[in-house]
């Protein structure tokens, strides 16, 4: 923290994804296709005081900020592929699936940027209290559902179900700081 003005942030953050695809009409019951990762990232965070919201306490102000993200630990599953065969009718239609074939994946990437404002508000010289919002910026197609149909007449239909590249995060933070205080004495009474 630097008067202020500038403020760097190093820390880590946990974030659980999760990307789930369901399929309603196929049988009695849903067919779902469940990908779930957890992941651990150390962040690096610059951010500028752009307004002072409070001109005479000088204890809010509003911030905007880049950061980068490094992957730390990843806990995701490992690549599923395979095959479900489905049952065929007695005289089965040229448009009856014979066969969805499913891929689920995820990238490692081990790079992340974000883009971030906040309004930050001091409580005491040690706790501060803020409310952002946040970019946060990966690879695209970072979780993947990937599926083809097979049908009856010999062809396929092919469709996945992607992640978005970017993720929009709104949140309360708190903030126990500990300043470094200078003190001068005067040697005269």
């Amino acid at each position: 923290n630097r008067n202020d003005n500038w403020i760097y942030e190093f820390g880590i953050q946990k974030f659980n994804y999760r990307l789930k695809t369901s399929f309603l009409e196929l049988s009695r019951t849903p067919l779902v296709f469940s990908n779930e990762i957890e992941q651990y990232y150390a962040p690096f965070r610059v951010k500028k005081r752009i307004l002072t919201l409070d001109k005479v306490s000088r204890n809010a102000f509003l911030n905007i900020g880049l950061g980068v993200s490094y992957l730390i630990k990843n806990q995701n599953k490992p690549l599923e592929e395979g095959q479900i065969i489905f049952g065929q009718r007695p005289i089965p239609e040229p448009r009856d699936y014979t066969s969805l074939n499913f891929r689920i994946a995820s990238s490692n990437q081990p790079i992340a940027f974000e883009l971030l404002t906040e309004i930050r508000g001091k409580v005491s010289e040690r706790l501060e209290i803020s409310v952002f919002g946040k970019a946060f910026f990966r690879n695209s197609k970072y979780l993947n559902n990937q599926f083809s149909f097979t049908y009856v007449d010999g062809s396929y239909k092919e469709f996945g179900d992607f992640e978005k590249p970017i993720s929009i995060l709104f949140g309360l933070q708190a903030k126990f700081n500990s300043p470094k205080y200078y003190q001068y004495k005067s040697k005269v009474d």
